[in-house]
């Protein structure tokens, strides 16, 4: 498996590759994953009985610039070679090509205009687009969405053969029975007792709406005034990657005379923060743009209630007691909290959706068989 970021990197790609790699090694494969290196992580390193192998490449606009060297050896080594967009796919392609060895591209979104969404140069919002493109449409001999939702954007550059659909593995992680029982959310926000807390959890990139729920909140205060605020408060957990979007984030809150209204910590560790969403009024995913919806899917399946936007996949994957938004739309998603604060929401109920590891590897394993088949290896 070729990746840009790997452990101890967290994120979405990082998550999905983890989760195959553990259960194709536990199901009898001989895994290898080569990335870039991440702070404490060096050279070769074991894991869940698969190796790591850790490479010094050089970072542009956060994407490591893979050098093609430096996989010759893993792809002589394997059977079949699994990368993902952006900047790994084309060293990696380039090698499997050279070493006669099959290639499967995982796509975990493919944005085309909405590139114009989420990049305010123009400029730099075509160069993106272009190299999408590129990448995506090379000669792979599969291609793995993780969602309809990419497929049918993938359809949209030309990809309609050998190409799948395979959902991610997103089963949740239950809080250990020293947690879950009540106040972890009140705890680590500093509120009182009994406070409605919305919650968000996440990377603050542009892609994941968090100032469009940012303007939303403001909204509340110009349309409802105290009578938004007077119990309820608006809690995020934001990483700090990109900081500078963090920063904007911090710094829009002082400007729109919320703090103390919205309140922003760092990440925790995942049996805390599950214990903390289920006390959650509502978990909050107002994304723009979404590959499949970690986030989303973790909050539906520990019972808490969803407002969500309608972008990506996010209508396909979301279950239990969902609001949905109009994508984008400040207005819309105000609308929504209020209805939720004063009592007249009005959620869907949508049944239970499993996104388990063995639907994921299984569906992977038929993949890889069939080129290895093709190839007579």
């Amino acid at each position: 498996m070729v990746v840009g970021h790997f452990y101890p990197h967290v994120g979405g790609v990082e998550k999905l590759f983890m989760d195959l790699a553990h259960t194709l090694a536990r199901r009898g494969h001989e895994v290898r994953v080569i990335c870039c290196e991440e702070p404490g992580a060096r050279g070769r390193r074991e894991m869940d009985g698969y190796e790591i192998f850790y490479y010094p490449w050089p970072i542009l606009f956060g994407h490591p610039l893979v050098r093609g060297r430096d996989l010759a050896e893993h792809i002589r080594w394997c059977d079949v070679v699994h990368t993902t967009t952006f900047t790994p796919a084309p060293p990696a392609r380039r090698q499997a090509r050279r070493q006669g060895r099959p290639i499967v591209l995982t796509v975990h979104e493919a944005l085309g205009e909405r590139w114009g969404w989420i990049e305010e140069n123009p400029l730099k919002a075509a160069a993106f687009r272009a190299f999408e493109k590129y990448v995506i449409t090379r000669d792979y001999d599969f291609w793995i969405a993780d969602s309809l939702a990419t497929q049918a954007d993938m359809e949209k550059l030309g990809i309609t053969e050998r190409v799948g659909c395979v959902y991610p593995m997103a089963a949740a992680q239950k809080a250990p029975p020293s947690l879950g029982k009540g106040g972890e959310l009140e705890e680590y926000f500093g509120l009182p007792p009994k406070t409605r807390a919305f919650l968000y959890y996440g990377r603050p990139g542009q892609p994941k709406g968090i100032f469009v729920y940012l303007k939303a909140i403001r909204l509340l205060l110009e349309r409802h005034g105290a009578a938004a605020f007077g119990d309820t408060r608006f809690c995020f957990i934001l990483a700090n990657d990109p900081k500078a979007q963090k920063d904007k984030f911090l710094s829009l809150v002082k400007e729109y005379g919320l703090e103390g209204k919205v309140i922003v910590r760092d990440p925790v560790e995942r049996e805390r923060l599950s214990a903390m969403i289920p006390q959650a009024l509502a978990v909050v995913v107002p994304s723009i743009t979404e590959g499949f919806g970690y986030s989303a899917v973790e909050a539906c399946a520990l019972g808490a209630p969803l407002i969500h936007s309608d972008g990506g996949s996010l209508p396909e994957v979301a279950y239990g007691r969902c609001l949905p938004f109009r994508n984008r739309d400040s207005g819309d998603l105000c609308e929504k909290l209020w209805q939720v604060i004063s009592g007249t929401a009005q959620f869907r109920q949508i049944p239970a959706k499993e996104f388990s590891p063995q639907a994921m590897a299984a569906a992977v394993e038929n993949i890889y068989g069939k080129m290895l088949g093709g190839t007579g290896r």
